[in-house]
Protein backbone atom coordinates (compact mmCIF):
# COMPACT_ATOMS: atom_id res chain seq x y z
CA UNK A 1 0.00 0.00 0.00
CA UNK A 2 1.45 3.23 -0.65
CA UNK A 3 1.41 6.10 1.08
CA UNK A 4 -0.88 8.62 1.28
CA UNK A 5 -0.36 12.60 1.46
CA UNK A 6 -1.79 14.61 3.94
CA UNK A 7 -1.95 18.35 3.00
CA UNK A 8 -2.61 20.83 6.23
CA UNK A 9 -4.13 23.75 5.27
CA UNK A 10 -3.02 26.88 7.62
CA UNK A 11 -5.40 28.95 9.67
CA UNK A 12 -5.22 31.69 7.63
CA UNK A 13 -5.68 29.81 4.00
CA UNK A 14 -8.92 28.93 5.39
CA UNK A 15 -10.57 32.68 6.68
CA UNK A 16 -12.76 34.18 3.40
CA UNK A 17 -11.16 36.87 1.94
CA UNK A 18 -13.45 40.47 3.40
CA UNK A 19 -13.65 43.54 1.58
CA UNK A 20 -11.11 46.50 2.22
CA UNK A 21 -12.58 49.65 3.14
CA UNK A 22 -11.61 51.26 0.14
CA UNK A 23 -14.02 48.65 -1.61
CA UNK A 24 -17.05 49.38 0.71
CA UNK A 25 -16.30 53.20 0.40
CA UNK A 26 -16.53 52.58 -3.49
CA UNK A 27 -19.33 50.39 -3.27
CA UNK A 28 -21.25 53.40 -1.53
CA UNK A 29 -20.66 55.95 -3.43
CA UNK A 30 -21.66 53.72 -6.62
CA UNK A 31 -25.19 53.32 -4.64
CA UNK A 32 -25.82 56.87 -3.40
CA UNK A 33 -25.17 57.49 -7.36
CA UNK A 34 -27.65 55.25 -8.44
CA UNK A 35 -30.27 56.84 -6.07
CA UNK A 36 -29.21 60.40 -6.63
CA UNK A 37 -30.33 59.22 -10.77
CA UNK A 38 -33.25 57.20 -10.18
CA UNK A 39 -34.87 59.76 -7.04
CA UNK A 40 -35.69 62.40 -9.99
CA UNK A 41 -37.64 59.83 -12.06
CA UNK A 42 -39.19 58.49 -9.29
CA UNK A 43 -40.54 61.41 -7.82
CA UNK A 44 -41.29 62.65 -11.95
CA UNK A 45 -43.43 59.11 -11.89
CA UNK A 46 -45.38 59.82 -8.90
CA UNK A 47 -46.28 63.56 -9.73
CA UNK A 48 -47.19 61.90 -12.86
CA UNK A 49 -49.47 59.43 -11.56
CA UNK A 50 -51.09 62.16 -9.07
CA UNK A 51 -51.72 64.73 -11.89
CA UNK A 52 -53.92 61.74 -13.67
CA UNK A 53 -55.29 61.59 -10.30
CA UNK A 54 -55.98 65.11 -10.11
CA UNK A 55 -57.33 64.79 -14.03
CA UNK A 56 -60.07 61.69 -13.12
CA UNK A 57 -61.03 63.99 -10.27
CA UNK A 58 -62.42 66.81 -12.95
CA UNK A 59 -63.33 64.42 -15.16
CA UNK A 60 -65.75 62.73 -12.74
CA UNK A 61 -66.84 66.16 -11.41
CA UNK A 62 -67.54 66.97 -15.46
CA UNK A 63 -70.02 63.78 -15.46
CA UNK A 64 -71.64 64.72 -12.37
CA UNK A 65 -72.49 68.41 -13.82
CA UNK A 66 -73.73 66.54 -16.82
CA UNK A 67 -76.30 64.70 -14.97
CA UNK A 68 -76.94 67.03 -12.97
CA UNK A 69 -77.85 68.99 -15.94
CA UNK A 70 -80.14 66.20 -17.45
CA UNK A 71 -82.19 65.39 -14.31
CA UNK A 72 -82.62 69.26 -13.23
CA UNK A 73 -82.40 70.93 -16.64
CA UNK A 74 -79.70 72.92 -16.03
CA UNK A 75 -75.79 72.94 -14.70
CA UNK A 76 -75.51 73.93 -11.03
CA UNK A 77 -74.99 77.36 -9.89
CA UNK A 78 -72.52 78.82 -7.99
CA UNK A 79 -75.23 79.81 -5.21
CA UNK A 80 -75.73 82.98 -3.35
CA UNK A 81 -73.80 83.77 -0.61
CA UNK A 82 -70.70 82.15 1.36
CA UNK A 83 -73.61 81.86 4.75
CA UNK A 84 -76.23 80.60 2.50
CA UNK A 85 -78.34 77.20 2.30
CA UNK A 86 -81.95 75.76 1.65
CA UNK A 87 -83.38 72.82 3.45
CA UNK A 88 -87.07 71.82 3.51
CA UNK A 89 -88.34 69.29 5.76
CA UNK A 90 -85.33 67.19 6.01
CA UNK A 91 -84.42 67.14 2.02
CA UNK A 92 -82.27 69.55 0.12
CA UNK A 93 -83.57 72.70 -2.30
CA UNK A 94 -82.21 71.72 -5.79
CA UNK A 95 -81.64 73.78 -8.96
CA UNK A 96 -82.29 77.52 -8.60
CA UNK A 97 -83.67 76.60 -4.96
CA UNK A 98 -80.65 75.69 -3.60
CA UNK A 99 -78.02 78.98 -2.51
CA UNK A 100 -75.26 76.50 -1.44
CA UNK A 101 -73.00 76.15 -4.16
CA UNK A 102 -72.20 73.58 -6.66
CA UNK A 103 -69.91 71.69 -5.09
CA UNK A 104 -73.01 70.74 -3.07
CA UNK A 105 -75.47 70.71 -5.06
CA UNK A 106 -73.92 67.79 -7.39
CA UNK A 107 -73.24 64.89 -4.46
CA UNK A 108 -76.40 63.36 -5.48
CA UNK A 109 -74.74 63.04 -8.84
CA UNK A 110 -71.45 61.42 -7.49
CA UNK A 111 -73.13 58.33 -5.57
CA UNK A 112 -72.87 60.55 -2.70
CA UNK A 113 -76.61 61.79 -2.01
CA UNK A 114 -76.74 60.42 1.68
CA UNK A 115 -74.13 63.20 2.27
CA UNK A 116 -75.99 65.78 0.36
CA UNK A 117 -79.39 64.87 2.98
CA UNK A 118 -77.34 65.06 5.94
CA UNK A 119 -77.81 61.55 7.05
CA UNK A 120 -75.79 61.14 10.18
CA UNK A 121 -75.86 64.08 11.95
CA UNK A 122 -75.81 64.36 15.25
CA UNK A 123 -77.94 66.42 17.45
CA UNK A 124 -75.60 69.50 18.19
CA UNK A 125 -77.96 71.47 20.14
CA UNK A 126 -79.18 69.34 22.34
CA UNK A 127 -83.22 69.56 21.46
CA UNK A 128 -83.41 65.18 20.94
CA UNK A 129 -84.41 66.10 17.19
CA UNK A 130 -81.83 66.56 14.42
CA UNK A 131 -82.83 70.16 12.50
CA UNK A 132 -82.04 70.71 8.90
CA UNK A 133 -79.22 73.02 9.92
CA UNK A 134 -77.99 70.19 11.75
CA UNK A 135 -78.36 67.80 8.61
CA UNK A 136 -76.26 70.81 6.39
CA UNK A 137 -73.74 71.40 9.22
CA UNK A 138 -72.72 67.53 9.00
CA UNK A 139 -72.37 67.79 5.01
CA UNK A 140 -70.58 70.75 5.26
CA UNK A 141 -67.96 69.23 7.70
CA UNK A 142 -67.10 65.96 5.54
CA UNK A 143 -64.71 65.48 2.98
CA UNK A 144 -65.19 64.51 -0.76
CA UNK A 145 -62.66 62.46 -2.03
CA UNK A 146 -62.74 63.99 -5.70
CA UNK A 147 -62.51 67.26 -4.37
CA UNK A 148 -59.23 67.19 -3.43
CA UNK A 149 -55.94 67.15 -6.04
CA UNK A 150 -53.41 64.55 -4.22
CA UNK A 151 -50.30 66.15 -5.31
CA UNK A 152 -51.72 69.41 -2.73
CA UNK A 153 -53.38 66.98 -0.36
CA UNK A 154 -55.89 64.46 1.16
CA UNK A 155 -58.83 64.67 2.07
CA UNK A 156 -57.81 64.06 5.32
CA UNK A 157 -55.49 66.87 5.25
CA UNK A 158 -58.70 69.32 3.48
CA UNK A 159 -60.66 69.51 6.74
CA UNK A 160 -60.55 72.42 9.00
CA UNK A 161 -62.13 73.09 12.26
CA UNK A 162 -63.08 76.71 13.49
CA UNK A 163 -65.62 78.19 15.51
CA UNK A 164 -69.56 78.34 14.14
CA UNK A 165 -69.87 81.56 11.76
CA UNK A 166 -73.00 80.64 10.11
CA UNK A 167 -75.86 83.53 11.04
CA UNK A 168 -77.98 80.35 10.66
CA UNK A 169 -76.20 78.24 13.36
CA UNK A 170 -78.01 76.79 16.24
CA UNK A 171 -75.46 76.25 18.60
CA UNK A 172 -71.60 77.49 19.41
CA UNK A 173 -68.42 75.62 19.09
CA UNK A 174 -65.93 74.39 17.16
CA UNK A 175 -67.06 72.84 13.49
CA UNK A 176 -65.51 70.68 10.94
CA UNK A 177 -65.40 72.58 7.48
CA UNK A 178 -64.32 70.42 4.73
CA UNK A 179 -62.43 72.33 1.55
CA UNK A 180 -61.95 71.96 -2.32
CA UNK A 181 -59.08 72.28 -4.97
CA UNK A 182 -61.53 72.79 -7.21
CA UNK A 183 -63.13 75.95 -8.54
CA UNK A 184 -66.20 77.00 -10.72
CA UNK A 185 -65.51 79.34 -13.69
CA UNK A 186 -67.57 82.29 -12.71
CA UNK A 187 -65.47 84.92 -14.75
CA UNK A 188 -65.91 87.41 -11.93
CA UNK A 189 -68.91 89.56 -11.55
CA UNK A 190 -67.02 92.71 -10.65
CA UNK A 191 -65.21 93.45 -13.44
CA UNK A 192 -65.98 93.71 -17.43
CA UNK A 193 -62.59 92.10 -18.54
CA UNK A 194 -63.38 91.79 -22.49
CA UNK A 195 -65.57 94.72 -22.19
CA UNK A 196 -62.97 96.46 -24.68
CA UNK A 197 -63.50 93.61 -27.23
CA UNK A 198 -67.75 94.45 -26.70
CA UNK A 199 -68.02 91.38 -25.28
CA UNK A 200 -71.13 90.98 -23.30
CA UNK A 201 -70.99 91.75 -19.64
CA UNK A 202 -73.59 89.39 -17.15
CA UNK A 203 -72.47 91.76 -14.53
CA UNK A 204 -75.52 90.32 -12.04
CA UNK A 205 -74.45 86.78 -12.53
CA UNK A 206 -70.82 85.91 -14.03
CA UNK A 207 -69.59 85.77 -17.36
CA UNK A 208 -68.98 82.39 -16.73
CA UNK A 209 -71.20 79.10 -17.11
CA UNK A 210 -71.11 78.91 -13.39
CA UNK A 211 -74.01 81.92 -12.34
CA UNK A 212 -74.95 83.48 -9.19
CA UNK A 213 -78.42 82.72 -7.35
CA UNK A 214 -80.74 85.44 -6.40
CA UNK A 215 -81.61 83.78 -2.96
CA UNK A 216 -84.06 86.81 -3.03
CA UNK A 217 -86.13 86.67 -6.12
CA UNK A 218 -89.28 84.61 -5.01
CA UNK A 219 -90.25 84.03 -8.56
CA UNK A 220 -87.86 81.01 -9.46
CA UNK A 221 -88.27 81.19 -12.87
CA UNK A 222 -86.53 84.68 -12.46
CA UNK A 223 -83.65 83.43 -10.90
CA UNK A 224 -80.28 83.28 -13.20
CA UNK A 225 -79.37 79.60 -14.60
CA UNK A 226 -77.38 77.82 -17.49
CA UNK A 227 -77.84 75.19 -19.96
CA UNK A 228 -75.02 73.68 -22.02
CA UNK A 229 -77.39 75.05 -25.14
CA UNK A 230 -76.74 78.78 -23.49
CA UNK A 231 -73.09 78.15 -23.82
CA UNK A 232 -72.71 79.77 -27.48
CA UNK A 233 -69.15 79.88 -27.70
CA UNK A 234 -69.27 76.40 -27.58
CA UNK A 235 -69.19 73.77 -24.87
CA UNK A 236 -65.62 73.00 -26.03
CA UNK A 237 -64.47 76.10 -26.09
CA UNK A 238 -65.70 77.52 -22.24
CA UNK A 239 -64.27 76.51 -18.83
CA UNK A 240 -66.32 75.17 -15.99
CA UNK A 241 -64.21 74.01 -13.56
CA UNK A 242 -60.58 73.66 -12.84
CA UNK A 243 -58.24 73.58 -10.03
CA UNK A 244 -57.96 76.75 -7.62
CA UNK A 245 -54.66 78.75 -7.18
CA UNK A 246 -53.73 78.41 -3.41
CA UNK A 247 -50.91 79.14 -0.97
CA UNK A 248 -50.57 75.33 -0.23
CA UNK A 249 -47.56 76.09 2.20
CA UNK A 250 -49.62 78.37 4.55
CA UNK A 251 -53.23 77.94 3.93
CA UNK A 252 -53.60 73.79 4.03
CA UNK A 253 -53.52 73.84 7.89
CA UNK A 254 -54.47 76.98 8.46
CA UNK A 255 -58.21 79.18 7.69
CA UNK A 256 -57.26 81.08 4.38
CA UNK A 257 -59.78 83.68 2.97
CA UNK A 258 -60.01 81.62 0.12
CA UNK A 259 -59.84 78.49 2.01
CA UNK A 260 -62.27 78.09 4.74
CA UNK A 261 -65.50 77.68 4.61
CA UNK A 262 -65.30 74.99 2.53
CA UNK A 263 -66.98 73.20 -0.49
CA UNK A 264 -70.47 74.08 0.45
CA UNK A 265 -70.33 77.54 0.07
CA UNK A 266 -72.23 79.91 -2.37
CA UNK A 267 -70.91 82.53 -4.40
CA UNK A 268 -67.37 82.71 -2.35
CA UNK A 269 -64.03 82.78 -3.59
CA UNK A 270 -63.48 79.20 -1.59
CA UNK A 271 -65.56 77.53 -5.04
CA UNK A 272 -65.41 79.97 -7.41
CA UNK A 273 -62.35 81.46 -9.53
CA UNK A 274 -62.18 83.74 -12.34
CA UNK A 275 -59.89 83.65 -15.86
CA UNK A 276 -59.62 87.76 -15.77
CA UNK A 277 -55.98 87.01 -14.46
CA UNK A 278 -53.51 84.27 -15.46
CA UNK A 279 -53.39 80.76 -13.54
CA UNK A 280 -50.56 80.57 -11.39
CA UNK A 281 -48.89 77.73 -9.48
CA UNK A 282 -48.84 77.20 -5.65
CA UNK A 283 -45.27 78.27 -5.93
CA UNK A 284 -46.23 81.62 -7.07
CA UNK A 285 -48.58 82.47 -4.27
CA UNK A 286 -46.25 81.17 -1.74
CA UNK A 287 -46.58 83.82 1.49
CA UNK A 288 -49.18 85.40 -0.09
CA UNK A 289 -52.05 83.50 2.11
CA UNK A 290 -54.58 83.82 -0.62
CA UNK A 291 -54.95 82.17 -4.70
CA UNK A 292 -55.73 86.13 -6.12
CA UNK A 293 -59.14 84.87 -7.34
CA UNK A 294 -57.42 83.03 -9.95
CA UNK A 295 -57.08 79.56 -10.97
CA UNK A 296 -53.69 77.20 -10.39
CA UNK A 297 -52.28 74.69 -9.18
CA UNK A 298 -49.20 72.52 -7.31
CA UNK A 299 -48.66 70.68 -10.87
CA UNK A 300 -46.39 72.36 -14.14
CA UNK A 301 -49.26 72.84 -15.66
CA UNK A 302 -53.14 74.04 -14.80
CA UNK A 303 -55.73 70.98 -14.94
CA UNK A 304 -58.96 72.42 -16.39
CA UNK A 305 -62.66 70.44 -17.67
CA UNK A 306 -64.39 72.43 -20.29
CA UNK A 307 -67.97 72.50 -20.51
CA UNK A 308 -68.04 69.38 -22.42
CA UNK A 309 -66.72 67.64 -19.79
CA UNK A 310 -63.18 67.16 -21.63
CA UNK A 311 -60.05 68.04 -19.55
CA UNK A 312 -57.13 69.91 -20.88
CA UNK A 313 -53.83 70.74 -19.07
CA UNK A 314 -53.39 74.76 -19.26
CA UNK A 315 -49.74 76.49 -19.24
CA UNK A 316 -49.13 79.37 -16.86
CA UNK A 317 -47.71 81.30 -19.88
CA UNK A 318 -51.39 81.28 -21.97
CA UNK A 319 -51.97 84.30 -23.72
CA UNK A 320 -54.47 86.26 -21.41
CA UNK A 321 -56.33 87.30 -23.99
CA UNK A 322 -57.22 83.41 -24.84
CA UNK A 323 -57.48 82.54 -20.76
CA UNK A 324 -59.84 85.63 -20.80
CA UNK A 325 -62.14 83.87 -23.67
CA UNK A 326 -61.87 80.40 -22.55
CA UNK A 327 -63.91 81.72 -19.26
CA UNK A 328 -66.24 84.01 -20.88
CA UNK A 329 -69.68 81.74 -22.31
CA UNK A 330 -71.00 84.16 -24.76
CA UNK A 331 -67.90 86.76 -26.02
CA UNK A 332 -68.18 85.90 -29.91
CA UNK A 333 -64.84 85.22 -30.22
CA UNK A 334 -63.04 81.66 -31.83
CA UNK A 335 -60.33 80.36 -29.41
CA UNK A 336 -57.28 79.42 -31.37
CA UNK A 337 -56.30 77.27 -28.18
Amino acid sequence: MGASSLTVQSPDSRRSRGFTLVELLVVIAIIGTLVGLLLPAVQAAREAARRSKCLNNLKQLGLAMHNHHDTRGMLPTGGQSWDTWNFTNGRPGSGVNQTAGWGYQILPFLENEALWLGNGAKDLNGNNTISDWERFAFARGRPVPQYFCPSRRSSSDGVKNSGEWYPTAESSGSRPFAQTDYAGNSLDWGDNWLGSEGAPWHWEEGDGPIVWTNGGQPNLDLRKRTTLSGIRDGTSNVILLAEKALDSDNCKGNMCGDDNEGYTSGWDHDILRHTGFEPQSDGDRSGSWHGDGRFGSPHAVTNVLMCDSSVRAVPYTIDIWIWRRLGHKDDGKNVAY
